[in-house]
């Protein structure tokens, strides 16, 4: 509890017993201080708020294919701003190539308790046989940068559990927009 709420939760129990004794009122000003120490500890309760971490499976989205990816918020809140890496690869469809991919992004979430929706910018690494970004044939042994943006929805627990993600992620690159990327994510928070 930090030393100005302490000391004002002291004051204000001296003048409830104060004024308890002046009008003899003793357990009503007992009654008051039980309440004035619940709320103090209510206090409390709400500054020990732990910053939630998850990791998850995201399908589409960031990660193109299919990626795990690590999330957590940078300040001891529930919601917030936060950020996102992950590892993923490229799902091996005809004329697609393989590879392997590295989501980096930061998000904010927006609500409390339990729903959240998520906004974010970043980018994601492509290494891969051919450019899932270009039409070119002639692509091959590419590498490229694709910039994203996350529009979510994020259901996960106050304390640890199952999550969920499900949105779009609008991505740029190389000269091209994919305005319906769809994104769905599975994982555990803690």
């Amino acid at each position: 509890m930090n030393k100005f709420r302490l000391l004002g939760a002291l004051t204000i129990i001296i003048i409830i017993i104060g004024v308890g004794k002046i009008y003899g009122q003793e357990n009503l000003a007992l009654s008051a201080i039980s309440k004035v120490i619940e709320v103090s500890n209510n206090y409390e309760l709400e500054d020990a708020v732990k910053r939630p971490n998850s990791i998850f499976m995201e399908f589409g989205g960031l990660g193109i294919g299919m990626s795990v990816n690590y999330d957590t918020r940078f300040g001891a809140r529930r919601n917030g701003l936060g950020g996102l890496v992950g590892l993923g690869m490229l799902i091996p469809i005809p004329d697609s190539g393989t590879g392997y991919t590295v989501p980096l992004s930061l998000n904010y979430l927006f609500g409390n308790k339990k729903d959240f929706f998520e906004i974010g910018l970043g980018g994601t690494y492509v290494n891969s046989t051919s450019n899932p970004f270009s039409d070119d044939e002639e692509s091959k042994n590419a590498s490229s940068f694709g910039q994203t943006l996350s529009l979510m929805y994020r259901k996960q627990p106050i304390d640890k559990g199952f999550m969920f993600r499900g949105g779009l992620t609008p991505t740029f690159a190389d000269g091209n927009f994919y305005p319906a990327w769809f994104s769905l994510s599975f994982g555990y928070t803690f």
